[in-house]
């Protein structure tokens, strides 16, 4: 019997008995219903790097945050509700998980993909575990040594996880990058960390220098580059507040020193708000820079694969 489904709208190697089932290997049309809706957005991307007789085994949102370190800054720069809506907005991601591999799709607010791709060898994951005191999470250490962990993930694919992901690694084999690690969604050639061109399909890629020049030089510059606008726009909105609260606050210090008439103490409030102003946009640019140097290493497409491919016809 043939479990592989290709839906007719899809034609996508769909393992139907494991997709459309609960973790007790029930059918249920909800959840059919849920994994075509995700499935949806990426068809067109997964007929592309799909490898031959691989299956899709469950699709999962959740949420993949960065760097500790940035994520502290996160947290000092908008307070911790600030930071928790941030991250909710700023790190989501769909998991689609096969036979062969885990594919890590970066999205928007709407969970569609953004461009850049992924992917979780098995064979390269040394320990997984399903943590679910503080949240439901996938936590992945990888024979490289580096641990990471993808949160919030709905509880009826944390049970399905569960299940299926343990005998998946035990028929594994370990590849050469050892952990999670960027694909050309041309081509899907493995991509090392901040690849600006893919060497086999010269697709091209955001680069870091673009990146942090448009952070320095445009309200929310760096955001927009990486292809984030709703962080764009608050910080755009951020920014152009500070700027505004600085030249304010030059003109109430330099009017009142022209016109000799402002006492001192005035002009020393003048000046010490524009100074505050210009440290705290200075952090925040600083902050915007580290985020967006570490978005671009995800290899975001410069232009979708499907353009690049027309125009080069």
């Amino acid at each position: 019997m043939n479990n592989t489904a290709r839906i007719n709208d899809f034609d996508l190697p769909i393992n139907a008995e494991v997709c459309f089932s609960t973790y007790k290997n029930k059918f249920s049309k909800q959840i059919r219903k849920s994994q075509l809706q995700t499935l949806r957005r990426f068809v067109q991307i997964l007929k592309r790097v799909m490898e031959p007789d691989e299956q899709i085994f469950l699709t999962v949102k959740g949420r993949f945050p960065k760097l500790q370190g940035l994520s502290f800054l996160g947290i000092i720069a908008t307070g911790f509700l600030g930071y928790y809506i941030y991250s909710d907005l700023n790190n989501r991601c769909v998991l689609i998980f096969t036979n062969k591999r885990i594919l890590h799709f970066p999205t928007t607010t709407s969970f569609s993909p953004r461009g850049s791709i992924a992917q979780i060898r098995y064979g390269d994951i040394e320990h997984l575990n399903f943590p679910s005191f503080f949240g439901r999470k996938l936590v992945l250490k990888y024979k490289s040594g580096k641990e990471e962990r993808f949160h919030r993930i709905p509880p009826k694919e944390f049970q399905k996880l569960r299940t299926i992901l343990p005998s998946l690694l035990a028929k594994a084999t370990m590849s050469e990058m050892k952990g999670r690690h960027s694909i050309c969604p041309k081509c899907t050639t493995s991509l090392a960390k901040g690849t600006v061109s893919c060497p086999h399909c010269k697709l091209q890629f955001k680069d870091e220098k673009h990146a942090v020049r448009f952070s320095i030089l445009f309200p929310g510059g760096g955001y927009f580059y990486t292809k984030r606008p709703v962080l764009g726009l608050l910080g755009a909105i951020t920014e152009v507040f500070l700027i505004i609260a600085i030249i304010s606050g030059l003109i109430a210090g330099l009017s009142g020193i022209c016109n000799g008439k402002v006492p001192l103490s005035e002009l020393a409030d003048a000046w010490s708000g524009a100074i505050l102003a210009v440290l705290f946009l200075v952090f925040k640019k600083s902050i915007s820079v580290w985020y967006t140097k570490n978005y671009v290493s995800e290899c975001i497409p410069a232009r979708r694969p499907e353009a690049t491919s027309q125009s080069s016809k």
